[in-house]
């Protein structure tokens, strides 16, 4: 009696001075909520990729399919098959607030989008995917004839172009020097055409190209041409992360 007495005592004493049980740990975050766009097509280089966009702004860019020399390069020395492309970066506030509106507009997909009055040109299978802590939406389609959802294929379909070039521009600076002019002569007619969204995302793939002394001449000015239109645009978020 006296000593469970002096335990309950030493237990009080404890909980007193604040010795007691350490609290339990946070809760983990919540991911933010996130809208993503995936396209599979034959007939599109990469055949297939992937474009997601979150709450913060954050964004990843995966074609999952290595370049053709890499490929080349893995199966000649007998590994495994090379890493898909991923690169992450940060899209700006402008862009952001676009796809999360036009989102809460197509109801976060829930619904049929498909356009099925008539047989049209394959162009891919796309999906858009929503999700956040209360749930998640998904929509499958090919082509869809409702203007919001023709709005959201457009921007993410330019920001995903744009990264497309970053990693083809990669690509040609190691295996290809004499492509990059043509490329990059592509890239500024669409990117004069507002073909082109978050151009700065891929600003260090063009800094890495007009530094380059054995890139041709031209092609190191295109690339610093398209530079200066990053620097004349309104300030944006992105550099790869």
């Amino acid at each position: 009696m006296v000593m469970s007495f002096l335990l309950l005592a030493t237990c009080a004493q404890a909980q007193q001075q604040g010795l007691g049980p350490p609290p339990p740990p946070p809760a983990p975050a919540m991911a933010p909520a996130t809208v993503s766009y995936s396209v599979e097509s034959e007939n599109r280089d990469p055949r297939r990729f992937s474009l997601s966009i979150d709450l913060l702004g954050h964004a990843t860019y995966t074609a999952e399919e290595p370049a053709a020399s890499d490929q080349g390069e893995q199966a000649a020395e007998g590994s495994a098959a090379a890493q898909p492309y991923r690169v992450q970066f940060d899209v700006s506030p402008a862009i952001r607030d676009r796809v999360f509106a036009l989102t809460q507009a197509l109801e976060h997909f829930h619904g049929d989008f498909e356009f099925r009055k008539h047989s049209i040109a394959d162009t891919g299978r796309k999906t858009f995917r929503y999700s956040d802590f209360q749930g998640e939406g998904e929509t499958v389609f090919h082509w869809s004839e409702n203007k919001q959802m023709q709005a959201l294929t457009e921007l993410f379909e330019s920001v995903a172009l744009t990264q497309n070039f970053g990693r083809r521009l990669l690509y040609l600076r190691r295996y290809d020097r004499l492509g990059l002019d043509a490329t990059l002569k592509r890239m500024e007619e669409l990117a004069k055409g507002n073909y082109l969204s978050e151009l700065q995302a891929i600003a260090p793939v063009l800094r890495q190209v007009a530094g380059d002394a054995s890139v041709m001449h031209v092609a190191r000015e295109r690339a610093n041409r398209l530079l200066g239109l990053i620097a004349e645009a309104p300030a944006a978020a992105s550099s790869p992360r």
